[in-house]
């Protein structure tokens, strides 16, 4: 009998070694840290100004990082990813919000009001994009204790954490931290077949450009949430 995937999220922490991910940029960012060294994140903010590669996410989720409530994602890996599961391969991505899976039973009920409201605004035929992200930093926790730990720092149900970090043949999950950026403009886009099935990346159609963005966070405050974090996987 094939085990049942548990509908929606991510987790990993030991802490593991921190997963290397292709662009040297951001290792150097992980080791620096990106608000410490302000030019360098300024800088690499602006390399790719026409973005392709995108991250699917609950909208709920993608609201959330949006709004500044929270700066990290879970993720496990979708089921046609294949026997390796999810690998944090891009340094850079826009959010391809999605509805997939039974998202407001697994959020808190302050995010559940907000699914609520932003719900309505989803069409099958179109999706409108407004964001992207960088990533400062990725983890893979291999400790449910020490995942559970960084509760107060998203919007997931405890259980839902749970449920993901022991899903598979591996108990683990991958923690990314993002400096997200609102584009200038949504940018709406036709849903194509290609863009459907549980994975985590796809390639747009057609680019998107990104000049203009801005940070959702100021840069001393998303310093101080980024130590934070990090501290909680350390102790």
């Amino acid at each position: 009998m094939s085990r049942q995937r548990p509908a929606g999220i991510l987790a990993e922490c030991c802490v593991a070694p921190r997963i290397p991910i292709k662009s040297v940029a951001i290792r150097q960012l992980s080791i620096q840290g990106v608000p410490s060294r302000l030019w360098l994140n300024r800088f690499l903010l602006h390399r790719i100004l026409d973005m392709r590669t995108a991250f699917k996410e609950w909208a709920v989720v993608v609201d959330a990082l949006e709004r500044g409530e929270q700066i990290l994602i879970f993720r496990k890996g979708g089921i046609h990813e294949g026997k390796g599961g999810f690998k944090p391969e891009h340094s850079q991505f826009l959010f391809f919000p999605t509805r997939f899976h039974q998202q407001r039973e697994s959020v808190l009920p302050e995010a559940q009001e907000r699914f609520d409201r932003i719900s309505p605004l989803f069409h099958d035929q179109q999706l409108s994009i407004h964001s992207w992200a960088e990533v400062a930093d990725a983890i893979q926790i291999r400790d449910l204790q020490m995942a559970k730990r960084l509760g107060n720092q998203h919007i997931w149900r405890e259980e839902v954490i749970g449920q993901r970090f022991e899903w598979g043949r591996e108990q683990s999950i991958h923690c990314l931290l993002l400096r997200v950026h609102k584009l200038p403009r949504g940018v709406v886009i036709p849903m194509l077949p290609e863009y459907g099935g549980c994975k985590s990346w796809i390639e747009l159609a057609e680019p998107i450009e990104t000049e203009g963005s801005s940070a959702v966070i100021p840069d001393g405050e998303f310093s101080r949430r980024l130590d934070e974090i990090r501290s909680i996987l350390k102790n």
